[in-house]
């Protein structure tokens, strides 16, 4: 596929690459917070910032369920992609857990509307 007027005509992939972690590591990075495993660590003067990509939504109640319990806030970066219960992770089926992030005073950014990969930054 060719990228439009944001993509300038480059090449991009037909479907998004998984550049990220395994799902089966992510899951158990969450379910080691969410268990409140913790290594003791000086106090941090400085900000931490947690951000979250939309992905296939498949462990995103366990992270609000987590930062809820520890009232932390964290900004979500949304695209449009394909979840595990079908649909996509903007559609209509996800729009109230959206709205309970947005009560909840989350913040939120744009993670492009496809998630397009261009090639040329992959090869």
């Amino acid at each position: 596929a060719q990228g439009g007027a944001a993509g300038q005509g480059r090449q991009v992939a037909a479907r998004p690459l998984d550049a990220g972690p395994p799902a089966a590591a992510m899951k158990a990075a969450v379910l080691l917070l969410a268990a409140g495993a913790a290594v003791a660590q000086p106090a941090c003067d400085k900000p931490v910032y947690l951000t979250f990509d939309t992905g296939h939504m498949g462990v995103a109640p366990l992270i609000a369920e987590t930062l809820k319990k520890h009232n932390a806030k964290a900004t979500f970066f949304l695209a449009s992609e394909p979840t595990l219960t079908g649909g996509t992770t903007l559609d209509e089926t996800w729009a109230p857990w959206w709205r309970e992030r947005v009560a909840e005073g989350h913040d939120f950014g744009s993670h492009t509307w496809e998630h397009d990969i261009f090639l040329e930054d992959v090869l």
